[in-house]
């Protein structure tokens, strides 16, 4: 038997995927660079990432295409493209980098909702034990315009189900904070007064609602 030998790059030609540049458009090129003498497409990430994002670094999902880039059978074609050249690829992307801007990161999604239980929070680098001790078990997240109080007379701040899930702008909500959200909700149906002037006890529901957190 003889050992597979490991395919070394000789030329590489850096492709920089995102909305603009898919597989398909990728694929076209193949017999140009092959021309060029490139042996080897250096690929930036194109895992699934925030709809925008023009790096790809931002990664959501590993197991996932990003959708923008194309589909599955677009990127089998653009792989078959360049087999066909005797060509292949390096593929960009950092393992410990992710996008959490937007709510298709599920794993941070979850760490939000569960805390320091969620079977993801190991994943990620939070220190769940600060100085400050209102912050433990908490993460602290700078995503409001204003203060508070005032975001929340301008109704910038909204509770909100969707899905059958708890999501905000989106953001989920803890799971152990679905009773007081249920107690705020029915205090302000019954009395239409502002979410500033209520203090948990005050009037609790007889029925728990399931909510979410949206902005």
């Amino acid at each position: 038997m003889t050992a597979t030998q490991p395919r070394i790059p000789t030329c590489t030609y850096r492709l920089q995927f995102n909305r603009w540049f898919t597989f398909s458009q990728a694929c076209e090129i193949v017999p140009y660079l092959e021309a060029l003498g490139i042996s080897d497409v250096y690929a930036s990430p194109y895992f699934q990432a925030s709809p925008d994002s023009l790096h790809g670094y931002d990664i959501t999902d590993h197991n996932m295409l990003n959708p923008a880039i194309g589909s599955r059978e677009d990127y089998d074609a653009w792989v078959a493209q360049l087999h066909a050249h005797s060509m292949g690829q390096l593929l960009d992307f950092v393992p410990n980098h992710v996008g959490i801007a937007e709510p298709l990161n599920e794993w941070w999604m979850d760490v939000l909702e569960n805390g320091p239980s969620s079977r993801y929070a190991p994943y990620f680098d939070i220190d769940w034990q600060p100085l400050k001790s209102d912050l433990r078990d908490k993460v602290l997240l700078p995503i409001l315009s204003d203060q508070y109080g005032r975001v929340l007379e301008r109704g910038e701040l909204q509770v909100r189900f969707e899905e059958g899930r708890q999501l905000t702008r989106r953001w989920p909500i803890s799971t152990a904070n679905l009773a007081i959200l249920a107690a705020l909700m029915h205090w302000m149906n019954c009395s239409m007064r502002s979410p500033t002037d209520w203090r948990f006890g005050e009037s609790p529901p007889r029925k728990l609602i399931t909510v979410g957190f949206s902005m």
